[in-house]
């Protein structure tokens, strides 16, 4: 009986792992910290780390969505704790980037030293569901 227990158990981890794989999608490699340390002015700064900070979240935004659309329809009772964790994840990041750069508001780097922050937090979570998408 507990044998066919951990049989079922067995067929049902190989479906899912099957039915991630599916929507697994490589991190870009040229997907980096972008340095932006060649900007001039604080202006051009600031425009190097939003455009460095929107790309990292729009491949991190797409490959949430690939994730939460495949546990939606192959484990609909993962789904809503995902979205849960991938909202409190946010929340925590910003809270940390908010803290870490919190001596430099008011100053003239506050903004790009935030972003860099963000960026950094988003790439990392990026390779991290990269890395859930691709396990087998």
């Amino acid at each position: 009986m507990a044998l066919m227990k951990y049989g079922k158990l067995i067929i049902l981890l190989q479906s899912l792992m099957l039915s991630c794989s599916v929507v697994a999608t490589p991190v870009n490699d040229k997907i980096a910290i972008k340095d932006c340390s060649h900007s001039k002015t604080t202006g051009l700064m600031d425009q190097c780390r939003d455009k460095a900070f929107n790309e990292v979240k729009n491949n991190l935004d797409l490959l949430y969505t690939k994730l939460y659309q495949s546990y939606k329809k192959h484990e609909p009772k993962l789904a809503p704790v995902f979205k849960s964790m991938y909202s409190q994840w946010q929340t925590t990041i910003k809270a940390n980037c908010e803290f870490s750069s919190y001596y430099s508001r008011g100053g003239a780097a506050y903004h790009a030293e935030y972003l860099s922050c963000l960026e950094k937090n988003n790439l990392k979570r990026l390779r991290d569901l990269t890395e859930i998408a691709n396990t087998p």
